[in-house]
């Protein structure tokens, strides 16, 4: 009663510390978003101003040539520095050609027809700022945020001003804000695209996660909130995320922080309690010790059971019992899935001959060097297993047609390629494979193995040492409709 007392109050204790980490730990995210945000909506409204500032500059000077005046340069230098370099305004003409300012002469124009930036404001409906996909410059090899804005009127041939954010600036200024080592600082458009992600990563970059759960039932639907994140959709790190969206611009901002970073000290303090009341509790359970050393051993001797259960003694492959029962899970897991797996029957060619011309102990030898080679060529996560005498059977999971049959030809050529020593010298040996796909009507494994036996038995009729593939057949209508 006292060891229950003791661990009761250990755990009441760690659970309540716990939960009020995560209250102050969730209140100091929730203000570092908040200033995020605020720092965000500053830098697109410098942004909006900014290009509304161009637009009513060209409005106001329409006979000159932006791409060379050197006082609409000088302005725009300027509103370079005004941001700290963060915001980067540039020019599209009405053919869809990209200037900087002022633009470089001997430099051609990049087309940028096929941006969103650009094809968003081909509508002549009312203007709008548009905050469009991350994009990697075509000039300086850069990412960059780019915002476009319509000019009331074109000017000297140009149609579309737009602000372009360098992403490795804005990193750079989310990289001090962010709690580090794992915390992250996120920009998602209010439709599911990822905008920017410090640290950055270009496989998030533009990730669209409109999908996602979480966008969902929190921040693609609320103001504001909170929740946790098990990190599948990004990096598999579990982050605390606070979000905010961000006022007069379709933009949300996600600052997160990792759980590990967030407890650690939590985790260190827990550990030393823990292991004071592991002492405490192995000298009240000391006189049990003869007790549990009895009951591991009864199941280290259960395990070795289990084991030999499952592996055959003679080539130390999967047993047909143990093979059987793993392949059914990977057939039925690929068919809920529904992803490619193949199956294949192999069977030694003359085996019987063997044996009788040079003994059951070569015979064993031949077996077990077989099984050695096809373990060599087969992958980690494929299964291999005895099912009979000289017959063995594979499970290839994610392995599609295309690639099933090449699969099937190293594991013939790994046979023909050994050599055995029996009594009349050396002496080789050739398998038959039997291949077929697993199929989504196949009610069971046992219906796949089928094919590859019929597809063995064309092997064995058509001279042996070969391939056979038996295809799994059309799935039934209403299994594609589903």
């Amino acid at each position: 009663m006292l060891l229950v007392l003791l661990w009761t109050l250990v755990i009441a204790v760690s659970t309540i510390q716990k939960q009020r980490l995560l209250d102050d730990g969730e209140k100091e995210l929730v203000q570092l978003t908040s200033a995020v945000a605020q720092h965000a909506t500053g830098m697109f409204r410098n942004a909006e101003t900014a290009l509304r500032l161009i637009d009513h500059w060209l409005q106001a000077n329409p006979h000159i040539d932006p791409r060379s005046d050197a006082r609409f340069a000088a302005m725009v230098d300027e509103l370079r520095r005004a941001s700290g370099g963060l915001i980067d305004p540039r020019m599209v003409s009405v053919d869809g050609h990209l200037f900087y300012i002022p633009s470089d002469r001997n430099q051609p124009p990049v087309d940028v027809r096929d941006r969103p930036y650009f094809q968003a404001q081909q509508d002549k409906g009312a203007r709008k700022l548009y905050i469009g996909d991350p994009v990697l410059s075509r000039v300086t090899g850069k990412w960059g945020l780019p915002i476009s804005w319509r000019l009331e009127k074109p000017v000297a041939g140009i149609q579309v001003v737009f602000a372009a954010i360098e992403l490795d600036r804005l990193g750079a200024l989310h990289d001090q804000m962010r709690i580090k080592p794992n915390g992250t600082v996120t920009f998602v458009r209010t439709d599911g695209i990822t905008l920017s992600r410090t640290p950055f990563d270009t496989k998030l970059i533009g990730l669209d996660v409109s999908k996602s759960p979480f966008f969902k039932s929190d921040y693609g639907l609320k103001q504001r909130g909170t929740f946790i994140s098990d990190g599948i959709v990004t990096d598999g790190v579990p982050r605390l995320i606070s979000y905010e969206r961000i006022a007069d611009y379709p933009v949300t901002v996600l600052v997160t922080r990792g759980m590990a970073d967030l407890f650690s000290l939590y985790e260190w303090r827990k550990r030393i309690v823990l292991m004071t009341s592991a002492f405490v509790t192995l000298l009240a359970l000391g006189f049990t010790w003869l007790m549990q050393r009895s009951q591991r051993a009864l199941q280290g001797a259960q395990d070795e059971l289990r084991r030999m259960e499952a592996t055959d003694s003679l080539t130390g492959v999967m047993s047909r019992r143990a093979f059987l029962e793993l392949a059914q899970r990977e057939i039925s897991r690929a068919r809920r899935y529904g992803r490619p797996a193949a199956v294949l029957v192999l069977d030694l060619d003359h085996f019987k001959r063997v044996n009788d011309t040079h003994g059951h102990a070569v015979g064993d030898t031949v077996l077990r060097g077989c099984a050695a080679a096809w373990t060599g060529v087969l992958r980690e996560q494929d299964v291999l297993g005895r099912t009979g005498g000289e017959e063995f059977c594979a499970v290839l999971p994610e392995m599609p047609a295309s690639m099933a049959g090449q699969a099937a030809e190293r594991l013939r050529a790994a046979v023909s390629r050994l050599r055995f020593q029996g009594r009349a010298g050396e002496f080789s040996v050739t398998v038959s494979i039997g291949l077929t796909l697993a199929s989504p009507d196949d009610s069971d494994f046992a219906q796949t193995m089928e094919r590859a036996d019929r597809a063995l038995y064309q092997a064995k009729a058509l001279g042996r040492d070969r391939v056979e593939t038996v295809d799994a057949p059309p799935a039934a209508a209403d299994g594609a409709a589903a």
